[in-house]
């Protein structure tokens, strides 16, 4: 009877340790956030505050980007990108997205950070709804060489972008 008890001990000590390791195994790092899918894709400017008390830092009507699930991004200008050794491309596609020259973005929670590979950045928060994107961002000039913020826009922009 007591070894019986003391297999039954050990079944039970075993169960738990299974548990606990599927228990453990499945809860993952939250901090490191890829960015969110249902962004990735070429956004079109159609509607901003840009350029209403003269300061133009912002996106013009036109303008846009084309985001990646990879956090690779194209900054779009007049709808084209502009691609190391090719000049302005409509519709760039990954494998021309530069490492030296390539824009990137990062979403945490609501907050967008669309940066031109020489640092400078457009950084707020995004709301989605269906197929507009709606970005209320300041605009943030870098020193490449020190990696310090030299200005930033006096306005916060509101835009409006229509996915593509």
């Amino acid at each position: 009877m007591k070894h019986k008890l003391l297999h039954l001990q050990s079944l039970v000590a075993v169960a738990m340790c299974v548990v606990m390791a599927i228990a453990f195994t499945s809860c993952g790092d939250d901090d490191d956030e890829e960015p969110a899918t249902d962004i990735v894709g070429t956004w079109i400017c159609t509607q901003t505050t840009n350029d209403e008390n003269g300061e133009d830092m912002g996106f013009a009507i036109g303008d846009g980007f084309k985001l990646f699930a990879s956090g690779k991004a194209f900054i779009l200008y007049d709808g084209y990108a502009y691609v190391e050794g090719v000049g302005e491309v409509a519709d760039p596609s990954e494998s021309q997205w530069d490492k030296e020259e390539g824009d990137t973005w990062k979403l945490s929670g609501n907050q967008l950070t669309v940066m031109e590979s020489d640092l400078d950045r457009y950084i707020g928060t995004i709301a989605v709804n269906g197929n507009e994107l709606t970005f209320t961002y300041k605009y943030q000039n870098w020193n490449y060489d020190s990696g310090t913020m030299t200005e930033e826009s006096k306005e916060t922009y509101v835009s409006k972008f229509q996915k593509k």
